[in-house]
């Protein structure tokens, strides 16, 4: 998640840091996620999408939209091929953790897939997250389903849908 959030800074936006920045392990853009105001670097909209697959070698079950609602039918539309794959669920609610969070923060659409975890919950960034440990059928089926995904996204004839930027909250309207 360091790389992901240095890649935000980098290249797609900032925020102002928080008055007393705090140190940490995610690095400095994960402990101010909430100060204001969201500064877009002029890279910003040359991200169209943003897929993460990083659950290991587990088989594809789906997408989390992460409350993008536009985005819903449209990856029913692109999953509704590998049904006979075990691939058809579009969650609409968010999943916390994956590196796609990052884009969500400064309003760049981006996505985590559903997968199996098998055994890799238990191995995930340790020293035993080594290659013995993929099942090549699962790898193979999560391979086409991405490849679908970046081929269909990258010959959209629109932008894909954005949620709003992210705004600062009021003591008015404290959450959007």
């Amino acid at each position: 998640m360091i790389g992901s959030s240095a890649f935000v800074e980098e290249r797609l936006a900032q925020r102002v840091p928080p008055a007393e920045p705090k140190v940490g392990a995610n690095g400095r853009f994960w402990l101010h996620s909430t100060s204001w105001p969201i500064v877009k670097r002029p890279t910003w909209g040359e991200l169209s999408v943003y897929f993460n697959l990083d659950n290991g070698s587990g088989k594809i079950r789906g997408v989390y939209a992460y409350r993008n609602l536009a985005a819903v039918p449209i990856f029913q539309a692109w999953l509704a091929p590998f049904a006979s794959m075990g691939a058809t669920t579009v969650a609409a609610s968010d999943n916390t953790g994956p590196d796609n969070e990052y884009m969500q923060m400064v309003g760049v659409p981006g996505f985590q897939f559903i997968q199996d975890w098998n055994d890799y919950g238990r191995m995930h960034h340790t020293s035993m997250d080594t290659f013995d440990h993929l099942d090549a059928d699962d790898m193979r089926q999560a391979s086409i389903i991405l490849a679908s995904f970046l081929w269909n996204a990258a010959n959209a004839d629109k932008p894909f849908p954005r949620r709003p930027l992210p705004t600062e909250p009021s003591r008015t309207a404290p959450a959007k």
